[in-house]
C-alpha cells in the first residue's frame, strides 16, 4: 500500500484521453475535489478488487486449497509499475469485469443459465461506457460459454441483447450531441509488434518487469500443465477460461486509444490466478518466498527508474 501511495504522489494525475461517458462523468464529479480524493478513490477500488478476487478464487474453488496468496499476488500486480496507480479508466473496467468472472463461472452446469449471460454481457457493455477496448471481452465470452457448456443460438442472442442495451445508450448519445467522429477516434488499432515497442508505447525502463512476469507466467503454465488432468473438470474449464481472457485483454491493449503502459492492468485478474496457483502449489517455500521478493524488488525498481535513470 505506501508502494502505490508513493506511486500516486510521484505519478499522480487523471488519465483522461478520449473518455467514454461513465469515466467522462466521474473525471467531472472528480476533477475539482482536492488531490488526494482520486488517489484515495482509485486506491479503494484496487482494495475493493483484491478481496473481491479472492473471494472469487475461494468460492469457486480454483486453487487447491484455501489461501489469500491470490489477494496479494493481485494487489502486488496492481502496483505492479506507477502508471497502474494513476486515475485511470481500467480501474473501473477490472470492478466491472471481476463480476463478469464470478458469474461466467456461475455458468458451469446451471441448470437455468440465461440470467447469468444476460448479466455477463450486460456488465461487458458497462465496462465499455469507462473504457471501449472491453468490448473486445464479448466475443471472448461467448468462446468461453462453448468451453462451459453446450450453446444455443438463444443464449448468444440473449448474450447480444445484454451487450447491445448499454452500447445503444453510447453511439445514442454520441449522435445526439453530433460527436460520431470523437467515438470513432476512441478505437486505434495497433500492429502486434507494438506491444513491446519502445517508440510505440511508453516502456519507461519496464523491460525487466515485462521479463519477469513473463518468465513467472511460463513457469506458471508449465507447472498447471503437470497436474492438469488431475484437477477436477471445472477447476480445469476455469483456467481455460482465464487463459481466454489473457487473450481478450491484449488485444484490448492493441484497439487502446492510449500509449501508455496503464492499460496493461487489464490482464492483472488473469495473470494472478496462473501465479498464484504456482506459488500456492510449489512444494518449495522458499522458492515461491524467492518470486514474492522478485516482485517486489522490481516494484521498487520501477518506483525508483525516475530518479535513477
Amino acid at each position: 500500500v505506501i508502494l502505490w501511495i508513493a506511486g500516486w504522489m510521484n505519478n499522480s494525475g487523471m488519465v483522461i484521453t478520449n473518455p467514454m461517458p461513465f469515466y467522462y462523468l466521474s473525471i467531472w464529479i472528480i476533477n475539482p475535489l482536492p488531490f488526494s480524493v482520486a488517489g484515495g478513490i482509485a486506491l479503494a477500488l484496487v482494495i475493493s478488487q483484491v478481496f473481491h478476487f479472492n473471494s472469487i478464487v475461494q468460492k469457486h474453488e480454483v486453487l487447491n486449497r484455501t489461501s489469500y496468496v491470490p489477494a496479494l499476488t493481485y494487489f502486488l500486480m496492481s502496483a505492479l509499475i506507477p502508471a497502474f496507480t494513476t486515475f485511470n479508466p481500467i480501474i473501473f473496467a477490472n470492478s466491472i469485469l471481476l463480476f463478469v468472472i464470478d458469474k461466467t463461472f456461475r455458468i458451469y452446469k446451471h441448470p437455468r443459465p440465461a440470467a447469468l449471460i444476460f448479466d455477463s454481457c450486460f456488465l461487458i457493455g458497462a465496462a465499455t461506457m469507462f473504457y471501449l477496448p472491453a468490448i473486445i471481452f464479448f466475443p471472448f465470452f461467448i468462446i468461453c460459454l462453448f468451453i462451459l457448456k453446450t450453446v444455443t443460438i438463444k443464449e448468444m442472442l440473449i448474450g447480444l441483447s445484454g451487450l447491445v442495451i448499454p452500447v445503444i445508450f453510447v453511439v445514442t448519445w454520441y449522435f445526439l450531441t453530433g460527436t460520431m467522429d470523437e467515438l470513432y477516434s476512441k478505437i486505434t488499432f495497433r500492429p502486434i509488434t507494438q506491444l513491446y515497442d519502445p517508440d510505440g508505447i511508453a516502456l519507461q525502463g519496464h523491460s525487466l518487469t515485462i521479463l519477469l512476469i513473463t518468465i513467472l507466467f511460463i513457469i506458471s503454465l508449465w507447472k498447471l500443465r503437470s497436474g492438469f488432468y488431475k484437477s477436477i473438470i471445472k477447476v480445469r474449464r476455469f483456467y481455460q477460461l482465464f487463459f481466454v481472457f489473457i487473450i481478450a485483454g491484449l488485444l484490448s491493449v492493441l484497439i487502446s486509444p492510449s500509449n501508455s503502459p496503464y492499460r496493461f492492468m487489464i490482464l492483472v485478474a488473469p495473470l494472478s490466478i496462473f501465479i498464484s496457483n504456482y506459488l500456492v502449489s510449489v512444494t518449495r517455500n522458499w522458492w515461491a518466498e524467492l518470486f514474492f521478493w522478485l516482485i517486489t524488488a522490481v516494484i521498487i525498481f520501477n518506483y525508483s527508474f525516475p530518479f535513477i535513470a
